[in-house]
């Protein structure tokens, strides 16, 4: 395990930080460019609440079909919550609560999601941290 204060830690902390801000941002082609060239690795598997394992070349149509039609109705904020990392090598976990606040465009209620997850990070050649795997749970 990683000390607080190794720079591998932070370099992990700050990918989750710009995936938040990009959501946050509401530009939808923004938060796609950063899914694609900074966020996904050529490894990538997700298992959504559903139980459906997403990987390879179906990654970037399902975060479309999931995140397209929340930048057409909403804007979104929240974040992560009861958060931990572990930093081993070339290797991260990143387990976390999570609440989405999505406040409809056009008025209305806010719609609030409440889950749990992992993210398991990898550290490419080229020094990026890249998502490995990312598994989360939405009880309601």
């Amino acid at each position: 395990m990683e000390t607080l204060g190794d720079p591998k830690l932070k370099e992990v902390k700050d990918v989750t930080k710009r995936f938040l801000t990009t959501l946050r941002g509401g530009d939808a082609v923004e938060f796609f460019s950063f899914l694609d060239n900074e966020y996904i690795g050529d490894d990538t598997e997700l298992i959504t609440p559903s139980g459906e394992f997403v990987r390879g070349e179906q990654l970037m149509p399902f975060y479309h079909e999931f995140f397209d039609p929340l930048f057409e109705s909403f804007d979104a904020d929240g974040g992560f919550y009861n958060e931990e990392y572990t930093v081993v090598g070339h290797l991260a976990v990143h387990k976390y609560s999570y609440k989405l606040i999505l406040k409809p465009k056009d008025g209305g209620e806010l719609v609030t999601e409440i889950g749990h997850g992992i993210k398991t990070y990898k550290k490419y050649h080229d020094g990026s941290w890249r998502l490995q795997y990312d598994i989360w749970v939405n009880p309601e």
